[in-house]
């Protein structure tokens, strides 16, 4: 459907192998059914994190894969926020030919949605798939006290106190580990417990992005896939406390701070949307 000549799919991945971190990379393998690669080339996202020499191979795999499962995945691509942007950057042609490929690709699409749609009555209605973000309802939902995330966060806002920045940032990160696996377990989502919270969010993302009656526009799919990049980073705090490469730092209570308070935003938003 969406088909990108050799040239312009080497391109292409150079752009995307300077541009998206690991997160990014898990989101789309997700969004684009590909998860069987990162599992396969278990070293994929180090060489991502660390831009190692075999980065540039990795990703010219990797891409070759998205599209060898489905040519359509281009279109995940692109809409990952910033990629439109970075390629018009570097290059302004394949920024226009890939657009052009997508609006073509796109009006077959319409025409067969159309038909569809005739066909069996359900007319999708645009005014019920906005979101007004405004009307937002920011009050948490009760959870059982043990297994209250809030709460948990509110303890970690205490702990920063009487302890140190690390002990409040590992409860806050075991709170919001905990709540993504319960929505997963709530929700019929499939998960395995190893999972980092990067790829419980992006399954939720996912969930979300199908539900039939789910109130996404383009604004808050962006919304959430930045919200994805922002826990790579907190997970990359984590990982960058307790690496052996780097046992001379130590989260402070600002890193902790921040990324309590983050972990408390990303949750409300979720439930609101969930």
């Amino acid at each position: 459907m969406y088909e990108l000549s050799n040239e312009q799919r080497l391109k292409f991945t150079i752009v995307l192998m300077e541009y998206l971190n690991a997160g990014d990379w898990k989101t789309l393998f997700i969004e684009t059914d590909c998860e069987e690669f990162a599992q396969q080339h278990t070293q994929f996202y180090e060489d991502v994190s660390w831009e190692n020499e075999t980065l540039e191979q990795d990703c010219i795999d990797a891409v070759e894969f998205i599209f060898n499962k489905d040519s359509a995945n281009l279109r995940a691509i692109w809409e990952v926020p910033g990629v439109k942007t970075i390629t018009s950057r570097q290059d302004e042609a394949l920024h226009n030919e890939i657009e052009a490929l997508i609006e073509g690709g796109d009006a077959v699409d319409d025409v067969i949605d159309s038909a569809e749609n005739n066909l069996t009555g359900n007319v999708v209605n645009d005014l019920d798939m906005s979101l007004n973000i405004s009307n937002l309802n920011v009050n948490p939902v009760v959870f059982d006290v043990a297994k209250n995330p809030y709460k948990a966060l509110d303890e970690a806002d205490l702990l920063l106190n009487t302890e140190s920045g690390t002990n409040a940032f590992d409860l806050m990160y075991a709170a919001l580990d905990s709540y993504l696996q319960q929505t997963c377990t709530s929700k019929g989502i499939p998960f395995d417990t190893s999972d980092e919270i990067t790829v419980l969010m992006a399954k939720v993302n996912v969930y979300i992005k199908g539900k039939a009656d789910s109130p996404l526009n383009v604004k808050t799919l962006s919304l959430l896939r930045t919200a994805n990049s922002l826990l790579t980073t907190i997970n990359d705090l984590k990982n960058y406390d307790r690496s052996a490469n780097f046992n001379e730092y130590e989260l402070t209570d600002v890193d902790a701070k921040f990324a309590i308070n983050l972990s408390r935003l990303l949750i409300t938003y979720v439930d609101e949307l969930i």
